[in-house]
């Protein structure tokens, strides 16, 4: 995957990525809802409704490239330039969560509370050291939501953009 620069543009493909699996779970009809959130300290989470990814995959889709699989690959990509990620799975019915810093996983997936929910959330801090200080734009994420939800491609799909920036918070419904 080519994110094609460090700067605000590479991030949004990022961004890109992780919404472009929970578009794919809700035009398969396993999703209606995904949530992205502008995080205040500089964070990216992408949460939706779906599935949720496998409990035995969840670490291996962060962490390995495989040929074919261009969801799995953008999911690594994001790791891997990120200086920390955290990925919460509902699904089996349990809360599991697994934390990386720098593509690395800290543990394996660790089960939690009982759940009747399901989905994926993946939270991303993109690493310095590559982006420097670029930041999302929600004013151009806003209009690739738009466009991607006019492509009728998942006509239930509620897309929603939240902004927890201060001073420019906001919210795209």
């Amino acid at each position: 995957m080519y994110i094609g620069s460090a700067t605000e543009r590479g991030l949004h493909r990022l961004v890109d990525e992780l919404v472009s699996h929970a578009i794919d779970e809700a035009a398969g009809g396993h999703a209606g809802a995904v949530d992205v959130t502008l995080m205040a300290d500089g964070g990216v989470r992408v949460a939706d409704d779906g599935r949720g990814i496998p409990v035995e995959d969840i670490e291996t889709a962060l962490t390995e490239l495989r040929a074919g699989s261009f969801s799995v690959v953008g999911r690594c990509v994001v790791n891997a330039l990120s200086r920390r990620v955290e990925v919460e799975v509902r699904r089996d019915g349990f809360r599991w969560t697994q934390r990386h810093e720098r593509g690395v996983p800290l543990a394996p997936p660790s089960r939690h509370e009982r759940t009747p929910d399901t989905g994926t959330t993946i939270a991303f801090w993109p690493d310095p050291e590559i982006f420097g200080a670029a930041e999302c734009s929600f004013a151009a994420l806003s209009d690739h939501f738009r466009e991607l939800t006019a492509l009728d491609e998942a006509p239930t799909l509620t897309l929603t953009l939240t902004d927890e920036r201060t001073p420019r918070a906001g919210r795209l419904p």
